[in-house]
């Protein structure tokens, strides 16, 4: 008999069944962490708040707080805020971890390809993105910007209210807003050109310009999703009720949580 069988032999009862136990516990363990047929997820991952990293400062009277707060009175997100957006982007894998990049940055005259190359590869690698306001005029006169912003601009109307109307009526993010809704007061960016394959959910009407302009829109950049919006230049838009759903159900479809139509 060897040592090994010996001293089994030699254990009570209760050991035993405790040891028997122990290993079937672990067995059992080891195959529920199996993955999920079919990429699925489990539930609780799925209805785990939307982790974003939100990149701004302040702009007119919209703090990146704020704006955090609009966005979470209809969905359920945890933001993590950055006001030093530069040195963020600066970094290896800053997207790490996050489900979703929020951009609310206004530095209109930036040439910066570290920075702008850091953004494009985090979206081009499936990382969800939100373009917000002034952030359309960040890096505008880099074209590669525009191809992940979706649109061209470089000027905006005179702040005035502004009627909104929807373009895409089925789409995720507009499915719950109302056909046409109205901010006292907005900035309307003028679009010089739509970048192919964008589909537009919001317009409105320039009076500088006389036509429509797209005010929201989504496509995919690379293997990310890409919501962008040029309302939001202050509280009177942030403050209405479309404005907040739009925003909510924007960061949900660029973090792939949208919800069922």
């Amino acid at each position: 008999m060897s040592l090994r069988t010996a001293a089994l032999s030699r254990m009570p009862k209760l050991c035993l069944a405790l040891l028997a136990l122990a290993v079937g516990g672990r067995a059992d363990t080891e195959q529920t962490l199996k993955p999920l047929a079919d990429n699925k997820q489990p539930t609780a991952l799925t209805n785990a708040p939307i982790r974003a990293l939100l990149l701004g400062h302040s702009h007119a009277d919209v703090t990146a707080q704020l704006l955090a707060e609009s966005f979470a009175k209809n969905c359920s997100v945890a933001f993590d805020i950055r006001s030093d957006w530069q040195a963020v982007l600066r970094k290896p894998d800053f997207d790490k971890g996050y489900d979703v990049i929020v951009y609310f940055i206004c530095d209109p005259e930036c040439r910066d390809r570290e920075l702008i190359d850091s953004a494009l590869q985090a979206t081009r690698n499936g990382k969800g993105t939100v373009l917000i306001h002034g952030t359309l005029h960040t890096f505008r006169h880099v074209p590669a910007w525009t191809e992940l912003l979706g649109v061209r601009t470089i000027t905006h109307d005179g702040y005035r209210e502004l009627n909104i109307k929807k373009a895409g009526k089925d789409h995720p993010v507009t499915k719950a807003l109302p056909d046409s809704w109205q901010t006292p007061g907005d900035e309307l960016y003028a679009h010089e050109y739509v970048v192919k394959g964008v589909t537009p959910l919001l317009t409105a009407y320039s009076v500088q310009h006389t036509n429509d302009n797209v005010v929201a829109w989504a496509h995919t950049y690379g293997q990310g999703r890409v919501f962008g919006t040029s309302l939001g230049h202050d509280l009177k838009t942030l403050d209405t009720v479309p404005f907040q759903l739009l925003l909510a159900r924007g960061l949900e479809w660029a973090a792939g949580r949208e919800r069922p139509q």
